[in-house]
């Protein structure tokens, strides 16, 4: 999980009944703490995109992106292309996703990098509360793990 915000408080319960083992990724100390995100086993402090980069990712691991920001959301989502996660989402209105991919562009990522990318994200299901917003992502989570077609608000690019 990038990025310890409203949403992810709400993700990482979820994702911890569901039997997931969480890490929590942010630069910001006062927001990776036992008290706000008591589900999650291992917090890495400082520079998301170079922890990003050191921590073993594999076809085992679903990325979640949801930083405070759209430049930790593009470094985010830069550091995790092409590690082989199984998942890759990330939170973004229309415009910062399209930015984003574009700056991705310039820097030589490919069109097919970018369309694995689950964007918006989460599943169809309604709602904007982050609760729901966390059901819905975790919902398209699951439906990835186990090769299932859903009503994803996912658009390839």
């Amino acid at each position: 999980m990038c990025g310890p915000g409203h949403i992810a408080e709400k993700l990482c319960k979820i994702a911890h009944v569901l039997g997931y083992a969480i890490t929590v990724l942010d630069h910001r100390r006062d927001r990776l703490n036992a008290k706000l995100l008591p589900h999650v086993e291992n917090f890495v402090q400082g520079d998301i995109k170079e922890n990003l980069r050191n921590i073993h990712i594999d076809s085992k691991t679903y990325i979640v992106i949801a930083t405070h920001g759209h430049k930790f959301d593009q470094d985010s989502l830069e550091a995790a292309l092409g590690r082989g996660a199984k998942y890759i989402g990330m939170i973004g209105s229309k415009n910062k996703i399209e930015t984003c991919f574009n700056n991705l562009i310039n820097k030589g990522f490919k069109e097919e990098d970018l369309s694995r990318v689950h964007t918006p994200i989460g599943l169809d299901l309604g709602g904007e509360a982050p609760e729901e917003i966390a059901l819905a992502i975790m919902a398209e989570i699951q439906a990835v793990k186990y090769g299932k077609d859903a009503p994803y608000l996912y658009k390839s690019r």
